[in-house]
C-alpha cells in the first residue's frame, strides 16, 4: 500500500490570539476532491476508533518531519487529539512553546496557512473505482488502513 497525501482547503485556525490551540479537519467526509485526473470522494466508513487506534499520528509543518513535531497521537494517545464528527476528522493540539510552534503560530494569526493536509493508507479492497454517466474517473475510499501526519 502506497502513502497519499492529500489537502484540505480552508480548514485550519487558532482558536483565538491568546491562546495556542490549533484546530482543523484533516478528512472531510463526501465531499469532492479537486480533480486530480479523478475526483476522490471519502466515505464515513473510511475511518473509525479502530484506524485511529493502529495508527501512529505526526503533527508536522509541510510534511517536513526534519523541522520537528506539534504534536502526535500514538495509538489513539496524545497531544494530538482526534476526533471522529459524522462530516470528517477533526483534529486539535495546543502549539508547543517552541520555534516551530511560535512559527505556526505567526502563519496561522497572518492567514500564510489556510490548509490542512494528512498522509495515509487505503486497506486492501478498500477503494473503488469507477466512471461516471459523464465519463469522469471517479475513486470512492471506503476504508483507510493508516494515518500517518
Amino acid at each position: 500500500m502506497e502513502k497519499e497525501i492529500r489537502n484540505i482547503s480552508d480548514v485550519i485556525k487558532r482558536s483565538n490570539e491568546e491562546s495556542r490551540l490549533v484546530e482543523g479537519i484533516a478528512i472531510k467526509f463526501n465531499a469532492e476532491s479537486q480533480d486530480m485526473g479523478f475526483i476522490e470522494t471519502i466515505l464515513p466508513s473510511a475511518i473509525d476508533e479502530d484506524t485511529i487506534k493502529r495508527s501512529d499520528i505526526f503533527c508536522y509543518l509541510n510534511h517536513n518531519e526534519d523541522r520537528g513535531v506539534l504534536a502526535r497521537s500514538r495509538y489513539g494517545v496524545g497531544s494530538l487529539k482526534l476526533e471522529i464528527r459524522e462530516d470528517g476528522l477533526y483534529y486539535s493540539f495546543e502549539a508547543p512553546k517552541t520555534q516551530l510552534g511560535d512559527e505556526l503560530l505567526s502563519y496561522l494569526q497572518r492567514g500564510e496557512i489556510t490548509t490542512s493536509s494528512f498522509a495515509f493508507t487505503v486497506a486492501e479492497g478498500g477503494d473503488k473505482w469507477y466512471r461516471d454517466s459523464e465519463g469522469v474517473l471517479r475513486r470512492e475510499i471506503i476504508k483507510i488502513d493508516r494515518l500517518f501526519d
